[in-house]
């Protein structure tokens, strides 16, 4: 392990850089980062030990170590500039304003001489809590700020690191090719120095997690999970690597990792339920159903419904959302007792109402009922158009706290080709069977418009994989062969195209 080293700065600040350490020291399996800050001696290990849960997206049990840090160290600048840095998710699309600015004006009693770098921290993440300016500015501005940064100061891993994920949470929509090639070459500008360095490894990875870039991150899915195991999240992120490249094998035991860590945390802490990582769940699941293992992925989803019966946060809710509608998705029967698992979606985002109410109409058409199936997707329609108006407002373009339960024009978009399935389906339900491919084909197109969203598909049944199987079923194999086979170009590996892709080739031998 390598120790803490101090360096007397003044009489009462010492100056430090710190590493991980070992099972049960302050940093614990955290993994190493080396940044130097002003504080008493005995805050410091608390500090290490936020930089690096905040690194893996720890965000309430980094929230607590500087937290524990300014408790010993009030003048500890750099441990406010810590919390301020907590109650920003980005990539979650997440921000606790009120609860930073509160920080960030206790932070402006604090009487301690700082370091230039120190002040450049400081006056970044200010950037990020601006008033009266639109999110998008404030995360542009945040960036450019970390960009300066890591020109003034070369050799500052965190410099480099946090521009990495400033570049990433930026992005206010979908996946900006250019700008995630800007985070993975600045990421890996620090792993090259520190090849332990969790955050370095983390935005790498989430840089990469594409069908084009993932195999670029495999050594980092593995070394982060090594270097950072305290961390459920560390142990999940390879998954995004994993699912990216169809390596199902892997994504199940990453996301069996990572819920353990999370259900470890949540006895040892005693916390409520919706202290679950619920996102890894979803996503074992996912690997569950990719695998073959349809009971496994069932008993998941009972599971998650028990969590929300105990607990229903909108966390909860959404989450049961999302493993319903995927199983139902994956398996292909919507008539399945999954299906008449209640769930309330009334308060969340648009795309778990869509999901919800995609899944109504799929198991509508299935019973043959148009008058339900028509309704589920004007419901759609209706919320899509609503969530549009808010979308051009002031109050939403200036909104301080943000969470994922607020629109995005992708998750209207998402919810749109949805809808249009669900048209299609219509069509095909009262016969009209031009109508019914020109829906699925116009789903089919929006839908590759749409910028790639990672993880398990947003839009449950992928629209040109459900454009195949309308045509594999009029018997149209060669076109079926074509869109399966584009499904898998972002899906790669994925068992419902590849089953596809391979019943039509027989057809075609056959023929």
């Amino acid at each position: 392990m390598k120790s803490l080293t101090a360096i007397v700065l003044f009489s009462s600040f010492l100056l430090f850089g710190c590493s991980g350490g070992k099972q049960g020291d302050a940093a614990s399996r955290l993994g190493s980062v080396h940044m130097r800050v002003t504080g008493k001696a005995e805050a410091m290990p608390h500090f290490e030990k936020g930089l690096l849960l905040l690194h893996s997206f720890q965000y309430s049990d980094a929230l607590e170590a500087f937290d524990e840090a300014r408790r010993i160290d009030p003048d500890m600048a750099m441990a406010y500039w810590g919390e301020a840095m907590a109650h920003n998710h980005p990539i979650w699309q997440e921000q606790d304003y009120a609860d930073a600015t509160a920080v960030l004006d206790s932070l402006d009693q604090v009487d301690a001489e700082l370091t230039e770098m120190e002040n450049d921290f400081i006056e970044a993440v200010r950037l990020l809590y601006t008033p009266n300016t639109e999110k998008a500015r404030r995360d542009a501005n945040y960036a450019n700020a970390m960009q300066a940064m890591t020109v003034k100061y070369p050799n500052s891993e965190e410099a480099a690191t946090f521009y990495a994920l400033s570049i990433m949470g930026a992005v206010q929509e979908g996946r900006d090719t250019a700008a995630y090639a800007r985070a993975a070459k600045a990421a890996m500008s620090v792993i090259q120095k520190n090849p332990e360095h969790p955050g370095a490894l983390h935005y790498y990875i989430h840089a990469c997690d594409d069908a084009q870039n993932a195999s670029k991150a495999i050594d980092q899915a593995y070394a982060y999970a090594r270097v950072a195991p305290d961390a459920a999240h560390a142990l999940h992120m390879p998954s995004h690597i994993f699912l990216a490249m169809g390596l199902w094998e892997e994504l199940v035991a990453s996301n069996v990792a990572a819920w353990r860590a999370s259900d470890d945390r949540r006895i040892r802490k005693e916390l409520d339920y919706a202290a679950l990582d619920y996102h890894s769940f979803h996503w074992l699941m996912y690997g569950y159903l990719q695998r073959g293992e349809v009971d496994s992925a069932e008993a998941i989803v009972h599971r998650m419904a028990s969590y929300a019966e105990k607990d229903p946060v909108k966390k909860a809710r959404a989450h049961v959302s999302f493993q319903q509608s995927t199983f139902l998705a994956e398996t292909g029967d919507y008539t399945h007792p999954v299906f008449d698992i209640p769930i309330d979606v009334s308060d969340l985002n648009i795309t778990s109402r869509a999901q919800h109410h995609y899944v109504e109409g799929v198991n509508a058409f299935q019973r043959k009922d148009a008058a339900v199936l028509a309704a589920a997707y004007q419901t759609i329609e209706k919320d899509c158009r609503l969530e549009s108006l808010f979308l051009d407002t002031a109050d939403f373009k200036i909104c301080a706290d943000l969470s994922r339960d607020m629109p995005r024009q992708i998750d209207i978009d998402f919810s749109t080709v949805m809808a249009l399935q669900l048209r299609a389906f219509d069509a095909w339900l009262s016969g009209d069977s031009l109508l019914a491919e020109s829906r699925f084909r116009e789903a089919a197109e929006m839908e590759w418009s749409l910028s790639y969203s990672f993880g398990p598909p947003t839009i449950r049944k992928p629209a040109p994989e459900l454009y195949a199987d309308w045509l594999s079923e009029h018997g149209r194999y060669e076109e079926a062969g074509a869109q399966y086979t584009k499904t898998l170009e972002r899906n790669p590996g994925r068992r419902l195209s590849l089953e596809g892709l391979k019943r039509v080739k027989e057809k075609m031998a056959q023929a």
